[in-house]
């Protein structure tokens, strides 16, 4: 149900939470979904890409990052989104690559070459989520076999919506 605002009612005559995402224009963010993961617990890696999994919700302002099952960000509210994402080791490699998928394809990607003790690979991106089937995960690859580092500084996963579709 659209919620009304006129001048017979005034905006101090609407309820507080009264007023949804769907109520307001299009191409306002508004209260959009917003979550922000981080890996607690070391996770084993090999040289091929695997999916990062996060342990720990800081918030998650719509319920619709998984860190249980899916490792995913999938929000019941179609727009675009602006997702960040870091991957940190603190073995010696050649390579280390955070990529963002969409559905289950490369999207967007970030490469750290070379250091002398650690590293961290990072990346963003302004992706479409249409707000019932896509869905967002980060993945991570290094040129050698190693753990991340789970800490909320190093190894996390984190978007919110930027513009309603």
């Amino acid at each position: 149900m659209t919620t009304v605002i006129d001048g017979t009612t005034g905006i101090d005559k609407v309820k507080d939470g009264s007023i949804v995402q769907a109520d307001l224009g299009p191409n306002v963010a508004g209260n959009g979904p917003a979550f922000s993961a981080y890996q607690s617990t070391p996770q084993a890696s090999s040289t091929s890409a695997a999916k990062v999994q996060f342990q720990t919700k800081q918030f998650d302002t719509a319920s619709a990052f998984d860190n249980i099952t899916n490792n995913r960000f999938q929000p019941t509210v179609a727009g675009h989104y602006q997702l960040n994402g870091a991957v940190a080791s603190g073995a010696v490699a050649a390579a280390l690559i955070a990529t963002i998928y969409i559905n289950g394809v490369a999207e967007k990607a970030g490469v750290f070459v070379s250091g002398p003790t650690a590293f961290l690979a990072t990346v963003s991106a302004l992706v479409y989520l249409n707000g019932t089937t896509d869905y967002a995960e980060l993945w991570a690859s290094s040129s050698v076999a190693q753990n991340w580092q789970a800490s909320k500084t190093g190894t996390y996963f984190q978007g919110f919506l930027a513009r309603a579709a």
